[in-house]
Order: structure tokens, then sequence, then C-alpha cells
């Protein structure tokens, strides 16, 4: 069994960042984005990613 704890620190923020990291870095290669992209929802954008990528990013600071 796995469990997450969100802890409401400045910890998480670092979290966010690593995870926002890892995205631009995927994003920039277009990796996985293929599978996505023959999805109905998909076929025309990724804005729903661009959209989730600014949320977290507004997370992020205001955890800082």
């Amino acid at each position: 069994v796995s469990g997450l704890m969100l802890a409401n620190h400045t910890s998480m923020a670092e979290l966010f960042e690593r995870m926002l990291n890892q995205y631009d870095r995927i994003k920039s290669r277009n990796a996985f984005l293929e599978n996505y992209r023959r999805e109905a929802m998909f076929e025309d954008s990724l804005d729903e990613f661009d959209d989730s990528r600014e949320v977290v990013q507004s997370l992020m600071e205001e955890y800082r």
C-alpha cells in the first residue's frame, strides 16, 4: 500500500517546480504526446496540458 501526503509547507513548491521542469523537458521533445493526439479531445491542440501547467505554476508561486 502506498500513500501520498501533501503537507502545507514550502517544500511543496520544490515538488511542483520539479514537476514543471519534467513536463517542460517532455513537452520540448514531444515525448509521449502522440498517444494524446490520437484522441478526439486533443486532435486540434494540446492546450489542455498548457492550461494545466499554468495552474501548477500558480500553485508553486502560492507555496513560495
